[in-house]
C-alpha cells in the first residue's frame, strides 16, 4: 500500500505497473546450477489500495503463481511484455491487457500444464477513460 500511495502521489495523468514475481524458489542441482521450476512467489494486488489514476499489470491472478517460459529464458508475463517492441508499444492499455491475457493464459497450459491469468487493476482516479490510453502517445 505504501508502494501505491507513493506513486499516486506524484499526480501523473496515468502511472502504469507492471508486475512479475522473481524466481524466488531456486535451489542448486550438484553441479552448483540453479534449478528453477517456477515462480514461488504469489503478488496478490488488493484492488482497494489502488487510487488515483494507476493501471496495475499483474503476471497472474491471486490465487496463481507467475510461470516461466523456459524456451525464452524469461516468465510467461515478461516474454509477452517484451514482444510489445514488435508494436512499437503502439497499443492501447485495453489492447495490452486482452493481449497478455490471451497469450500467457494460453501458453501457460501448454508450456506448464497450468493455469496462469494476467490481470489489471485501475484505480478508482479513471472511468472507462484509461482503457483508450496508449503506452506510446
Amino acid at each position: 500500500s505504501e508502494f501505491y500511495s507513493e506513486l499516486t502521489s506524484m499526480n501523473a495523468n496515468c502511472t502504469t505497473v507492471f508486475l512479475d514475481a522473481c524466481f524466488s524458489g531456486a535451489s542448486r542441482n550438484n553441479n552448483g546450477e540453479m534449478v528453477v521450476a517456477a515462480r514461488s512467489i504469489a503478488i496478490d494486488v488488493d484492488e482497494s489500495e489502488i487510487e488515483g489514476r494507476l493501471v496495475v499489470f499483474s503476471a497472474a491472478s491471486d490465487d496463481q503463481t507467475a510461470l516461466a517460459y523456459d524456451e525464452k529464458n524469461h516468465g510467461l508475463f515478461t516474454y509477452f511484455l517484451l514482444k510489445l517492441k514488435e508494436s512499437n508499444g503502439d497499443v492501447s492499455l485495453l489492447e495490452l491487457g486482452d493481449y497478455l491475457r490471451e497469450q500467457v493464459s494460453l501458453h501457460s497450459v501448454l508450456k506448464n500444464h497450468k493455469k496462469q491469468t494476467p490481470t489489471v487493476v485501475v484505480g478508482g482516479g479513471f472511468g472507462s477513460e484509461w482503457e483508450l490510453l496508449r503506452l506510446k502517445q
